[in-house]
């Protein structure tokens, strides 16, 4: 019985310790606005929230700092992010794809060869990017993104 207790406090401590790490954002008011990317460089991490806000932690997320809103259109969206070779990179609901080279203070758009506004992925192996489109389209880049050629389903 003694043996059973001693677990049992040492557990609860553990559950304890790990869950007392995560704190809630405070100060971010407005409505809702789902978190659409976390990416890390250099030990710095960026939060992508929907409405495109970009808030960076260089504390490894104790405190955070809102960067300038990516874009001002109320009605355009963050769907996804990711990051490769220190570029961040961000898809749109109304600007395609969009990228920084500068730790997210300045964004410029990748939409050489995209037909569509609306790109909600992108995944990145060796130098191949692919991204797609809400309505099912694929594209791929082999250049950071400088360009993009539709792929043909079968």
């Amino acid at each position: 019985m003694k043996k059973l207790l001693t677990i049992s406090v040492i557990l609860f401590l553990l559950t304890h310790i790990s869950y007392s790490q995560w704190k809630l954002l405070q100060g971010w008011r407005g409505r809702p606005n789902p978190i659409n990317g976390i990416c890390e460089i250099d030990n710095q991490l960026f939060l992508f929230l929907t409405d495109g806000k970009l808030l960076t932690s260089s504390d490894y997320g104790k405190s955070w700092n809102k960067i300038n809103k990516i874009y001002t259109d109320p009605s355009n969206f963050v769907w996804y992010a990711t990051n490769f070779n220190k570029i961040l990179y961000i898809c749109t609901q109304r600007s395609g794809i969009l990228a920084s080279t500068d730790l997210g203070k300045t964004w410029n758009t990748k939409n050489n060869g995209i037909k569509y506004s609306d790109i909600s992925y992108i995944k990145i192996s060796g130098n191949i990017m692919a991204s797609g489109s809400i309505e099912g389209n694929i594209l791929l880049s082999t250049n950071n993104g400088d360009s993009w050629s539709e792929t043909k389903s079968t």
